[in-house]
């Protein structure tokens, strides 16, 4: 189904799920990571079975209207300020990925490649993996930004991926790998 800012909740402890430990549950940088994502989507897909949230696909189109928010909804700048206050290594750790993501898309408009969507997270639950579900929700986002007129896209990456990975494994948070 389409995916609604009301998950909130659930785009956050999947995030948590991904990269998160036990000892991290209740650090407010999930909250953040989820609340950035959440206020760029414009779209987006999520896979559910008996209420439990199994895959989700959120990205953004350049230009077209973002998710509505409901109603209470805390900003990324709030949980931000309250990452900078609980959790100072995360919020750095955060911003270090951000820049990242900007000198991906630099890179790629310096040498002409141009994308008018960006997929931002793509994530299916341990138990749902080998079941076809993240080429099912790529197929979804991938015929949504083709209605919505987007022609070009683009796979970026560089060595920042791996060094955050070795940090990552460096702290001992584990992402589940299928």
């Amino acid at each position: 189904q389409p995916i609604q800012a009301a998950m909130f909740a659930d785009i956050a402890r999947a995030y948590w799920r991904q990269w998160g430990t036990p000892s991290d549950e209740g650090d407010p940088s999930w909250r953040l990571w989820a609340a950035d994502l959440v206020e760029k989507a414009t779209l987006g897909f999520s896979a559910w079975r008996g209420g439990a949230l199994l895959g989700l696909a959120v990205g953004h189109l350049v230009g077209a209207a973002k998710l509505p928010l409901p109603a209470g909804w805390v900003p990324a700048s709030e949980w931000r300020r309250r990452t900078a206050e609980e959790s100072p290594a995360s919020l750095a750790f955060f911003l270090r990925i951000a820049a990242a993501n900007v000198r991906l898309r630099s890179a790629a408009a310096a040498a002409g490649r141009t994308s008018e969507a960006e997929l931002d997270f793509l994530w299916v639950a341990k138990e749902a993996r080998g079941l076809g579900l993240s080429k099912t929700l790529l197929a979804l986002f991938s015929a949504e930004l083709r209605q919505a007129g987007a022609a070009r896209s683009s796979k970026e990456n560089d060595d920042a991926g791996e060094e955050l990975e070795e940090e990552i494994s460096e702290q001992s948070l584990q992402p589940e790998v299928s």
